[in-house]
């Protein structure tokens, strides 16, 4: 997330719900200032997370 913060114009970040086929997945995206998307050529958006669980640590209330 560190990367999607330190881009030009970064003022914080969004979480979108995509689809990858039928498979659901969490997208994470930066936004300026004026809480617009970047999302253009040349910035990060983050796309490829690993689903939890199974990838989780210890069960907890958060993953199971």
């Amino acid at each position: 997330m560190k990367k999607l913060l330190d881009q030009p114009e970064s003022q914080g970040i969004r979480f979108y719900f995509g689809l990858d086929g039928e498979t659901s997945q969490l997208v994470a995206v930066s936004a300026d200032s004026n809480e617009d998307d970047l999302y253009s050529d040349g910035y990060i958006i983050a796309d490829e997370g690993r689903p939890s669980p199974p990838d989780s640590g210890q069960l907890n209330v958060l993953n199971s």
